[in-house]
């Protein structure tokens, strides 16, 4: 299969079956702008297993005080990896985030972090996901994200 002509959803869709290859990674990082292109996440694995992804800090990452990374950017690459791990459930279906906790377990400055999404529950309608935010090995923040399979509204 040819992964230039591929949708997001497509790519996502095929995910939950298999990994996707390097190609299709690519593609899938052509494809997924947003915030995660703001911040500079890059997908390593998208498996039917789960996600894993890896940000480079930056000076944009830090809190106003420009000591530690914020809090925020750790949640919002919490809840894009943990989107992207739902909807892989939903095999490339839209998903809704009902809910996501964190809960902080250090302050990082430099580096790179890791982000890993696991799978704990996929039901019909509900999936939860476990997402840690780590660095060299160090838990950073630990996130559990309860996403809603999306239901077209009318028009």
């Amino acid at each position: 299969m040819d992964a230039s002509n591929l949708t997001l959803n497509q790519l996502l869709e095929l995910a939950a079956d298999r990994p996707l290859h390097m190609r299709e990674l690519a593609r899938f990082g052509d494809l997924n702008d947003g915030i995660d292109r703001l911040l500079g996440l890059r997908y390593l694995e998208i498996t039917p297993d789960g996600v894993r992804a890896e940000m480079h800090i930056t000076s944009d990452h830090l809190d106003c005080g420009g000591s530690n990374v914020s809090r925020a950017v750790c949640l919002a690459v919490a809840e894009s990896v943990g989107s992207v791990t739902a909807t892989v459930a939903s095999r490339g279906k839209p998903i809704n985030v009902a809910h996501v906790t964190g809960e902080f377990c250090r302050n990082i400055a430099a580096g790179v972090i890791e982000v890993t999404g696991t799978f704990v529950n996929d039901g019909d309608s509900v999936a939860l996901v476990d997402v840690c935010v780590t660095n060299r090995g160090e838990l950073i923040l630990r996130s559990t994200q309860r996403s809603v399979r999306a239901t077209p509204t009318a028009h």
